[in-house]
């Protein structure tokens, strides 16, 4: 990945932009984006939504393991944007 090249023509952002064409030219009522670059999506409209992990392990000890080891998984911070204007009610 060229990330210079990716700034400088604002290919992941054009890719976003392109996704929702193609959506509403289809008539979709979602479109999933996975869970990288928040902001970037929060831009064309991209609200997040409550997500859930299951995990379980064959072995009941390595079970145990386990469930310590989710409470060090944070979902990063991020600062959600809106392409939308502000409508008073």
């Amino acid at each position: 990945l060229d990330y210079d090249f990716n700034t400088k023509h604002a290919l992941y952002q054009n890719i976003l932009y392109d996704s929702v064409r193609v959506a509403i030219k289809l008539g979709c009522n979602d479109v999933i984006y996975g869970r990288t670059a928040m902001e970037m999506k929060s831009c064309v409209g991209a609200t997040a939504q409550e997500m859930s992990c299951y995990m379980r392990h064959k072995g009941p000890v390595r079970n145990r393991l386990i469930k310590p080891l989710f409470s060090y998984l944070k979902p990063s911070t991020w600062t959600p944007r809106s392409p939308f204007k502000e409508v008073d009610a």
